[in-house]
């Protein structure tokens, strides 16, 4: 029933616009292009070099601290450490058909990545009465003041698949237009891991680790404009700007291990804790664009080949959220017994987005 209801929906909202895109469109286009033209096919290949953003943050350095001081501490700063991803290479790959007699045309696109990027902080703990201390953005008070060092690991899986129905339209004959709409699917997880250690004077060295994982499956509308325009020479000025609604599955689980000497005289090795929630519903709303250049080459008739390079971007608004502890019951050890005991938690949520050049090759026959 789900699913009849939303391909009714889709059907409802698609095809009116396209059939009414195509109606107001019919006479400035048919000047332009050739009535009787060919079908033609475009495939493209190309690399993405994305640069991920989002919820970054995996540790706070706190500086000072003195722990022979009695709290309050006085006047001390707080650094929070993110994790700064690079350019990581991905996939591209397009196919258009143009159908005979009609400046209308199908096109399917798929972008692939996956990254993977670390960070360290080191508290300097041997210089007193200025020491420092460095632990997770939700516990950072002196109860955690031996915590030592901590590392961030992020990783990144990113696809998007596009099915467009588009139209041409030709502003006289250096500018072709293309207006598109259609479905899109969106396959996104954005995983964290901190990771921390020190040694606590009563209790000895300790461990605590926390994954938080937010992963989003979903499908929605997609409705845009790309251009190109002819310059000089064989090369043009190309761009595209849409916008996605999308609705899907959000999916965010966070687990913690720790290891610490009251664990390992109650025979706990290794101590396993989750925060876990059942899937939910999610509206999330999106906008892509780039910007590039384009040289054309053609050869044998109506055949093309293409180089384009530019720079491309996308946002996914609110597409990440986890859940992550806020407190733990006072009187409990922390994390460094290798445990929490929860007193609250919070939801956190951000957007994630995608920035970067590209490069795709294009033959047209």
């Amino acid at each position: 029933m789900f699913k009849t209801k939303i391909i009714t929906i889709v059907y409802l909202l698609i095809f009116p616009f396209y059939n009414a895109l195509a109606s107001a469109t019919n006479n400035s286009s048919k000047e332009q292009l050739n009535i009787s033209s060919p079908s033609s096919n475009e495939f493209t290949v190309g690399g993405v070099f994305l640069r991920p953003s989002g919820s970054n943050d995996y540790a706070v350095l706190v500086n000072p601290f003195n722990p022979s001081v009695p709290t309050p501490i006085l006047s001390p700063s707080w650094a929070t450490k993110s994790i700064n991803p690079g350019f990581t290479p991905g996939l591209l790959l397009n196919y258009r058909h143009v159908f005979s007699n009609s400046d209308n045309d199908i096109n399917l696109y798929w972008v692939h990545l996956s990254t993977s990027d670390s960070d360290n902080t080191l508290a300097n703990t041997s210089a007193p009465p200025y020491q420092q201390m460095t632990g997770p953005i939700w516990n950072i008070g002196p109860d955690a003041a031996p915590t030592s060092r901590a590392n961030g690991q992020m990783n990144n899986n990113y696809d998007v698949f596009n099915l467009e129905f588009g139209k041409h339209v030709a502003f006289g004959q250096n500018l072709q237009s293309r207006i598109f709409t259609g479905l899109s699917g969106l396959w996104l997880e954005h995983k964290i891991k901190g990771s921390f250690g020190g040694t606590d004077p009563i209790l000895g060295p300790y461990t605590f680790n926390i994954t938080t994982d937010a992963k989003y499956h979903a499908a929605g509308l997609r409705l845009g404009v790309d251009g190109e325009y002819e310059a000089i020479n064989h090369f043009s000025i190309v761009g595209l700007f849409a916008a996605d609604l999308y609705l899907g599955s959000q999916q965010p689980s966070t687990t913690t291990t720790g290891t610490g000497s009251i664990l390992t005289a109650g025979g706990i090795a290794v101590n396993n804790q989750s925060i876990s929630h059942s899937n939910y519903i999610q509206l999330v709303p999106a906008i892509d664009a780039k910007l590039g250049l384009k040289f054309s080459h053609e050869y044998a008739g109506n055949n093309l080949f293409a180089v384009e390079a530019g720079y491309m971007a996308s946002i996914y608004v609110n597409a990440i959220q986890n859940y992550v502890p806020s407190s733990y019951s006072p009187g409990s050890l922390g994390i460094v017994s290798g445990s929490v005991y929860l007193q609250s938690l919070l939801k956190s949520t951000d957007s994630f987005a995608l920035d970067g050049p590209y490069i795709q090759f294009t033959l047209k026959m």
